[in-house]
């Protein structure tokens, strides 16, 4: 009688295997997640390059939501559609994480989600515009903490907890 292993990959921990669709919104959620910090660093980078300038933010912002593929109505600020889209990152993580997250990071995005949700107001001066990307990035930086203690930062299995778990 031969014994057909499961084919699913295991992945260090009691229960953690790397099915397919674990793996498939395992990359989603960093995507999505990447995203969202990849804008924020673009909105803290044209912050910073109007602050040295001594100008408005308005330019740096409209071509930073021109270069991400954020619509922003003419004539006025950028920053809203730009929160938008940084939220929208960051919901479709959360959206992806129901399979694979602990719900530690479920709480540490929907945190970052209600700071993104509070009512401020559109002010677009270098500093505010530097401390709002400051406060996103440690969010951002919490989440993506959780998922690495979580998935990659685990003890490997030894050959022997390998084989127990295909036997299984």
């Amino acid at each position: 009688m031969t014994t057909i292993a499961d084919p699913r990959t295991p992945a260090p921990g009691a229960s953690a295997w790397l099915t397919n669709s674990r793996v498939y919104n395992l990359i989603w959620l960093g995507r999505w997640l990447e995203r969202a910090e990849s804008l924020v660093r673009a909105i803290d980078a044209a912050a910073l390059a109007a602050a040295e300038s001594g100008g408005r933010t308005d330019a740096p912002l409209r071509a930073v939501a021109e270069a991400w593929g954020v619509p922003a109505a003419e004539g006025e600020s950028p920053l809203p559609a730009l929160r938008a889209a940084v939220r929208d990152g960051v919901e479709r993580a959360r959206d992806n994480a129901h399979q694979i997250a602990p719900l530690q990071f479920i709480q540490s995005v929907n945190g970052l989600l209600e700071r993104l949700d509070a009512p401020v107001a559109p002010d677009d001066a270098p500093a505010s515009l530097r401390a709002f990307a400051e406060d996103v990035l440690e969010g951002v930086g919490e989440a993506s903490a959780v998922i690495e203690r979580a998935w990659f930062n685990r003890q490997g299995l030894t050959d022997e907890e390998v084989m127990q778990r295909f036997a299984q």
